[in-house]
């Protein structure tokens, strides 16, 4: 990590009273803008982790062109981890435009955050997701929490919003079954909800 950046971490990670927080405003110069499009997705990322780790709701804005704007996807994806970590539901609006980035990370990223910080606003959303994750076979298994999992996660939580959702979870384990991985299928017979198998 270079020297500038380094500097630029610490002031990203200063205190920020709540109050101060505008997720609009940019905290860098267009210099640091500069300097951070040339540096390699790995420093991105673990300064993304850094800012996570630290608390600080300075490096918000930052994170946030970071999640919806950078070429890279772990960066991109960091980003939406530390974002998850230091945000709350004004976030939400960042994490539902995420669910559109083609990258299967970028959406898995999005999700864990909005399951964690959404209320019934995004149901939509995610119930569309949830139809798109349940029509096709996935090429890869994400463990041990995979999107699937945040986003019926989040369905159980609201399911009084619409019938819609309260028959997708009941078709869950019979009309998806075959979609569903070892650990989903897990997951879902821990549950103790009356929901799971009905229908």
């Amino acid at each position: 990590m270079t020297e500038w950046f380094a500097e630029f971490v610490d002031r990203m990670c200063e205190p920020l009273a709540e109050a101060q927080l505008d997720i609009s405003r940019i905290p860098y110069s267009d210099e640091d803008l500069k300097r951070l499009r040339a540096l390699s997705a790995f420093d991105k990322a673990g300064a993304h982790s850094t800012m996570a780790s630290r608390g600080s709701l300075r490096p918000i804005p930052y994170l946030v062109s970071a999640a919806l704007h950078d070429k890279s996807t772990d960066a991109r994806c960091s980003a939406l981890h530390a974002l998850r970590v230091l945000g709350d539901s004004r976030l939400v609006p960042v994490f539902l435009e995420c669910l559109g980035h083609p990258s299967s990370s970028d959406k898995w990223y999005a999700m864990a955050a909005i399951s964690q910080h959404a209320g019934p606003e995004a149901w939509e959303v995610v119930f569309k997701r949830t139809r798109q994750i349940l029509s096709k076979d996935r090429r890869t298994e994400q463990g041990p929490r995979s999107e699937l999992i945040e986003a019926l996660d989040y369905l159980f939580r609201f399911r009084d919003q619409s019938e819609s959702i309260q028959l997708l979870l009941g078709q869950i384990t019979t009309k998806y079954a075959h979609r569903l991985s070892a650990i989903e299928r897990d997951w879902l017979s821990s549950r103790n909800d009356s929901a799971v198998g009905a229908g």
